[in-house]
């Protein structure tokens, strides 16, 4: 069995024809059919019906030999690729991180796809975490990147990061804050309600932009503090107050709140952030990939 007897016995499956598949492959049609029955003397079966007055199909036995030819077909060119790729040292592992919070949202799974297909060789290995423990880990080496929220990062040392996209957010308010169906809403509409925020240790970016965005809109808000992420999204479950998220939270998800869009409050910068100190180079492959 030779490659070019498969290559033969796929064209002339695609076109229906084994005219057409020798032109296809600028071959005589003889010197085709000769490869052909080659094969089919050497597995013992009869891969085309023969009827010159209908369209050559493939035999039932030729449709499961095509069939699995094709998935060993693409097997092998995965594993050529995947060879090329460390002959030229680009094969090893990316450790990602993402907010243990968050579903992976299409702009990110984009991404990771597109790097599989281009980077066969190298393994996207993605796991959660809080914020803090995003930041921990990638300065310990644990973690290459992760990707988080941009205002998570104010005042984090030996890291670097990078805009990668941004996403909507919205206003998330416990049903029980819910009294009027309106078509929209403003920020102002919910001026009474407590508004949800973290510590001032744990988030002072977050605490100022409500404040910002409450002032803006010509309120003082009323907040309600949490200790950390954990408890802030069970709070907002639990009706404590109202948030605001990136639509790809999954408390977005619960049965419990409604998601608002206001035209006060803008998109969320998502970033890709890493250690000044990363050697791993499988994540060098990742950054070029990226233009960082």
């Amino acid at each position: 069995m030779t490659s070019e007897q498969i290559e033969c016995f796929f064209k002339v499956a695609e076109l229906g024809s084994f005219t057409a598949a020798a032109e296809a492959m600028y071959m005589a049609q003889p010197a085709l059919s000769k490869r052909i029955n080659a094969l089919e003397a050497e597995l013992c079966v009869v891969l085309f019906s023969r009827d010159k007055s209908k369209r050559t199909q493939l035999t039932d036995a030729g449709q499961i030999i095509y069939d699995g030819f094709k998935e060993l077909h693409g097997k092998a060119q995965l594993v050529i690729e995947r060879a090329k790729y460390a002959e030229k040292g680009m094969t090893g592992t990316v450790r990602l991180g993402i907010f243990e919070n968050q579903i992976i949202d299409e702009y990110l799974q984009e991404i990771l796809n597109d790097f599989a297909k281009h980077c066969p060789g190298v393994e996207l290995y993605v796991t959660t975490d809080s914020f803090d423990g995003l930041i921990q880990n990638l300065q310990n080496g644990t973690l290459d990147c992760a990707v988080t929220l941009q205002y998570d990062l104010t005042g984090r040392s030996k890291i670097q990061h990078k805009t990668l996209y941004k996403l909507e957010t919205v206003l998330v308010v416990p049903k029980i804050f819910m009294k009027d169906t309106k078509d929209r809403y403003s920020l102002k509409d919910f001026a009474d309600k407590p508004f949800l925020t973290i510590s001032e240790s744990g988030n002072t970016f977050l605490n100022r932009m409500i404040k910002a965005q409450a002032k803006e809109a010509g309120f003082k808000p009323e907040l309600v503090m949490a200790s950390d992420e954990k408890n802030y999204m069970m709070m907002l479950e639990l009706g404590k107050g109202i948030a605001i998220l990136d639509a790809y939270s999954k408390c977005c998800n619960s049965p419990n709140v409604e998601c608002i869009r206001v035209a006060e409050i803008g998109g969320t910068p998502f970033d890709l952030v890493w250690s000044e100190k990363n050697a791993n180079p499988a994540f060098r492959y990742f950054m070029k990939y990226l233009q960082i």
